[in-house]
């Protein structure tokens, strides 16, 4: 045999030897022997013996018998030999000493009694003393082993335990007794009538209900579980079970026994009358003060139709059992334990995977929603209750939004309504949703049921601002269903209020009365009611965390402002421009202004700076973003206190609008205003504004403040310095600076000089550098008082200037300007004129600057040397020439082009040849004098030639001894000076008829030359002489075969 054979068979061996199927053989199980009992114990036994000795030996005989097996018919000895004893004459304790020597002898000899066990039994039936009943019942326990076997009296037991069980029951004895009854009904049902079983179950009822021990009820719930479970169950019955199993099952401890007996039972054939008897139990009103009846009623009904745990055998509808669970909980003797169990019921109804409920079931369920929302929360559980319900009212609300829902949407509404109050806020929205829908079926009412609404839901008791907020924003989307005037007076005054406590609500609020003045018709008293509500809000003192309503408030007006203006009602445009204007102002009449309000300050700003009027004097707005202005039809401006400046259609429909509240705010607030942004707005905004004359003197705007303030912020205030940079940077100053030296003839004595000193500060500021250039050259021609006063330091300051491309043109025009207002130069003196040139001569350089600005350099050069003064000449000239050729010399690193160069030195010889033949042709070339030969000529007359070439010949008479007296000439120079007219005036003169010699006086003395008075030459209409003498006024004289030029105003008076 092989190894692996081997090892098979002794596995094999194990196995049967674990199962006692091995070879080897069970020990042998000792037999008891029969132990017989003598005959002098039997005599001892005897009724001719003594009690007590009788009784001493039943004592040793209950330990013999106890563990030693008796001979056959050894035990009907016993049996016949004490049975007298339990005769009551001889007493309980003789008694009770037989009666534990047959527990004994029962429960130890049970295999070979049989007659005996037939006369223990009526034995048992026969004692009746109430002591002896612990001992009795302990027999029948031994004689039945505790009920599992009845053999030799059936048919008695189970009529002996009905009658005997109250007297049991009332001992105390339950928990010996119930486990008793519990076998009989397993093991011996066959034995026991339905009337044996009612009598169980009644008595078992009875025990349930009225005692405290905790250990009986469950042996009671056991036994009628096993009542239902062998099927001994009768419709007679239920009357006992159910209501038990009702009480019970609300006690903790019994909770899961009694909802086991219950499904037991309604598992049964009785399981549908089982359903009906519980609904009449709650329909019944004579239960309504039997809590825990109806409690118990209550969950087995939910428990089994709809728990988790349901009953699948039974099929009631939701709506056939429905009704009993509100008519339980609707009476006001309801308790709110029964409520709490309807309610948990409506979760297991309604929770997932729940069935399709019809209208009558959703009714129903509404109907019982109701009642557990009337139940007061002081009560005990209330609280508890009213959160239940609230939520089941939310999961139908889900329902509903799911489309699974097929009740009446009204009645789901109004429970919402009432219970609004503590309603959150996804169901209050739902609520309002509803509402609106409802209002929107009669537009005819539509502003009565949204002023309820209105009324119920802006309460901040009632609603959270969330629905507050909905609210309003459902009555600015469906206000189309109601007339303008009626939705004002009904609903928006009554109830709107920007006032709210809420910022959010009052912002909300606010935004709707201004869409309400943008958009619908409204009559002029409700248009200025809702003026009046806005107003309000401007001027009332918001916490910092409150300001949303403010900003609401203020933006809606600027837009209903720009909306009024361009095309509405000019008599809004104008109340709105006055709220926004005092309301800028209090904000920077209160000193420093508020931080936090500085976006409401900007807005205001754009909305003020973008005022513009037309030549018709109509007011419009400019668009920031294109420039492009609108023009309102029906808005003018007023120039004086109510005075209008014109009109552009009928008087009736046309709206004077003065500008001076507005402008005021502007220069509070630029004077006040601290905040960067704010600051930075306003001044890019002011420039546009000022260029328009009409709004700045109808507005009658401060220009001295104006100016005041711009020279303030650049003479040295770091502080306000600092505020400006810091509002986009000091080049925000300039353009307003600039845009006022236009109102030159609004200006007071003191503005020029300041507007003067900011612009040439802003020379220093890179970006504004051009601009204030140009303006410089501007202020030349309109501020010439001022510009004279400071013009030497201008000069001084544009010669400090780097000569950069940027800024060559707004130089050369500068000096181009300058040059042609002679009054300015007038008393200049050669220091000053060698700064003019300093200025202009760096941009001669081709290589850094374009052919034009090089150009208008020399051009320029060229014009202030010929008009500075002769004796200057000799000086300025050497200077002039140096610098040219300086800047014709190339740099280091430079490489110019060779036509640059050619031009240059064109340019350069051109203008050399000038300055030499005006500086020393004219000046150096003449002889001096003697004294003699000056005493001689001192009077006399004196005519130069300019022969070909450049040689210019002079020839001087000596005067006569007149005394000077018409504007410092004699009688005879006088008379010198009025030469006849070149040919073509001579010819023009001898066609003209001859005139009288009265006119020919006054033509005369309208023609003669003024030396020394310009105003005398202003007011005789010719054009007014220089006051310095220079090569400009020489004039080229021809007829009469005399060439050359002629120095008109030399003369021997001269």
């Amino acid at each position: 045999m092989s190894k692996n054979a081997k090892d098979k068979e002794k596995t094999l061996e194990r196995l049967k030897s674990l199962f006692g199927l091995g070879k080897a053989s069970s020990p042998a199980v000792p037999r008891l022997e029969e132990h017989a009992i003598d005959l002098e114990v039997l005599k001892e036994l005897g009724s001719d013996c003594a009690v007590a000795q009788r009784l001493k030996v039943i004592k040793e005989l209950t330990e013999v018998v106890r563990t030693r097996r008796l001979a056959q018919g050894a035990a009907e000895s016993l049996y016949s030999l004490t049975c007298d004893l339990l005769n009551p004459a001889h007493g309980t304790e003789v008694r009770h000493v037989v009666l534990n020597f047959y527990c004994t002898l029962v429960r130890a000899q049970r295999d070979p009694l049989d007659i005996i066990r037939a006369h223990c039994f009526n034995l048992v039936l026969d004692l009746s003393l109430p002591e002896d009943l612990p001992l009795r019942l302990e027999l029948v326990r031994a004689l039945t082993d505790n009920g599992k076997c009845l053999n030799l009296f059936e048919e008695q037991a189970g009529t002996f335990l009905v009658h005997w069980m109250p007297e049991v029951l009332s001992a105390g004895r339950a928990q010996e007794l119930l486990p008793l009854l519990v076998n009989v009904v397993r093991f011996n049902s066959s034995f026991l009538d339905r009337a044996t079983i009612m009598g169980f179950v009644q008595n078992t009822c009875i025990l349930c209900c009225r005692t405290n021990s905790e250990l009986d009820v469950k042996k009671g719930l056991e036994l009628l579980d096993s009542v239902v479970g062998y099927g001994m169950v009768s419709a007679e019955l239920l009357g006992h079970l159910v209501p038990t199993a009702c009480r019970t099952v609300v006690v903790a401890p019994f909770s899961e026994p009694s909802w086991r007996l219950m499904r037991n039972l309604l598992g049964t054939h009785l399981g549908h009358r089982t359903i009906g008897y519980l609904c009449r139990l709650l329909e019944d009103r004579s239960n309504a003060c039997d809590t825990s009846l109806l409690k118990g009623a209550v969950f087995f009904v939910g428990a089994a139709l709809w728990s988790p745990n349901a009953v699948n055998t039974l099929h009631h509808t939701a709506a056939g059992v429905l009704p009993s669970l509100g008519r339980a909980v609707e009476s006001d003797r309801a308790h709110p334990s029964v409520a709490y169990e309807a309610a948990v019921c409506l979760q297991w109804l309604l929770g997932e995977g729940a069935p399709p409920l019809g209208p009558v079931a959703w009714d129903a369920i509404l109907n019982l929603l109701g009642t557990l929302l009337t139940f007061p929360q002081d009560q005990s559980g209330g609280r508890q209750l009213q959160q239940m319900a609230h939520e089941l009212l939310t999961r139908v609300e889900l329902l509903y939004d799911q489309g699974t829902f097929e009740g009446s949407a009204a009645h789901l509404f109004e429970l919402v309504d009432q219970a609004a109050p503590l309603r959150p806020e996804t169901s209050l929205l739902r609520l309002l949703e509803f509402r609106t829908r409802q209002a929107e079926l009669c537009p005819l009412r539509w502003a009565s049921h949204m002023a309820e609404l209105l009324e119920r839901f802006l309460n901040p008791k009632m609603a959270t601002p969330a629905v507050r907020l909905h609210l309003l924003d459902l009555l600015a989307s469906h206000r189309h269903l109601c007339e303008a005037d009626e939705l004002v007076e009904k609903v928006l005054l009554p109830h709107v209020s920007p006032l709210e406590t809420e910022p959010a609500v009052a912002a909300c609020a606010v935004r709707l009365l201004a869409d309400v003045l943008l958009r619908d018709d409204l009559s002029s008293q409700h248009t200025a009611d809702l003026l009046d509500l806005l107003g309000k809000v401007l001027v009332r003192d918001w916490l910092p965390a409150e300001l949303v309503a403010l900003k609401a408030a203020v933006e809606g007006l600027c837009h209903l402002f720009q909306a009024h203006v361009c095309d509405g009602q000019p008599t809004v445009a104008v109340s709105v421009l006055h709220l926004l204007s005092q309301h800028l102002r209090q904000q920077c009449q209160e000193g420093s202004p508020p931080a936090e309000l500085a976006p409401l300050r900007l807005r205001l700003v754009q909305t003020m700076v973008a005022l513009r009027t037309s030549a018709l004097y109509q007011v419009g707005l400019c668009d920031p973003a294109t420039g492009q202005v609108t023009f309102s039809r029906q808005l003018t401006c007023t120039f004086r206190e109510g005075s209008p400046c014109g009109s552009s259609g009928s008087v009736a429909n046309v709206q004077q609008l003065c500008f001076r509240e507005a402008m005021d705010a502007l220069l509070c607030c630029l004077r006040e205003e601290t905040d960067g942004s704010v600051l930075s707005t306003l001044l890019r905004g002011l420039p546009g504004l000022l260029r328009d004359r009409a709004v700045v003197l109808c507005g009658q705007f401060s220009l001295r403040r104006l100016s005041s303030w711009l020279y303030t912020h650049v003479a040295g205030d770091r502080h306000l310095l600092d505020k400006v940079r810091s509002a986009g940077g000091e080049a925000l100053l300039y353009p307003v600076a600039s845009a006022l030296v236009l109102y030159r003839e609004e200006l007071d004595a003191q503005s020029p000089r300041w507007l003067l000193h900011v612009l040439e500060s802003g020379l220093a500021c890179k970006p504004a550098a051009v601009l204030c250039l140009r303006a410089l050259a501007l202020a030349a021609l309109e501020l010439r008082p001022a510009m004279a006063k400071v013009l030497p330091d201008l000069l001084q300051r544009l010669a400090q200037l780097s000569p950069t491309v940027a800024v060559s043109l707004p130089v050369l025009e500068f000096l181009a300007c300058l040059i042609r207002v002679p009054q300015l130069y007038a008393s200049f003196v050669a220091t000053q004129y060698r700064k003019v040139f300093a200025i202009a001569l760096p941009y001669t350089n081709p290589a850094r600057f374009s052919d034009v600005v090089v150009a208008l350099a020399h051009h320029l050069v060229a014009l202030w040397f010929l008009k500075c003064r002769v004796t200057f000449r000799k000086d300025l000239a050497p200077f002039i020439m140096k610098n040219l050729r300086a800047q014709l010399e190339p740099g280091e690193e430079e490489k110019r082009d060779a036509a640059v160069v050619k031009l240059q030195e064109e340019l350069l010889a051109t203008l050399g040849d000038l300055v030499a033949q005006c500086s020393f042709g004219s000046c150096g070339a003449q002889p001096r004098r003697s004294g003699a030969a000056a005493f001689l000529l001192e009077q006399g007359c004196a005519q130069s030639w300019l022969l070909p070439g450049h040689r210019l010949v002079t020839i001087t008479t000596s005067g006569c001894a007149g005394r000077p007296a018409r504007q410092g000439l004699c009688d005879r120079c006088a008379l010198f000076c009025q030469e006849p007219a070149p040919a073509h005036g001579e010819e023009m003169s001898m066609q003209q008829p001859q005139q009288p010699p009265l006119q020919q006086q006054q033509q005369q003395q309208q023609q003669r030359r003024r030396h020394q008075s310009e105003a005398a030459g202003r007011a005789s209409g010719l054009r007014p002489l220089p006051v310095t003498q220079d090569d400009l006024s020489l004039e080229r004289r021809g007829g009469g075969g005399r060439a050359g030029l002629v120095l008109r105003h030399v003369c021997g008076c001269w």
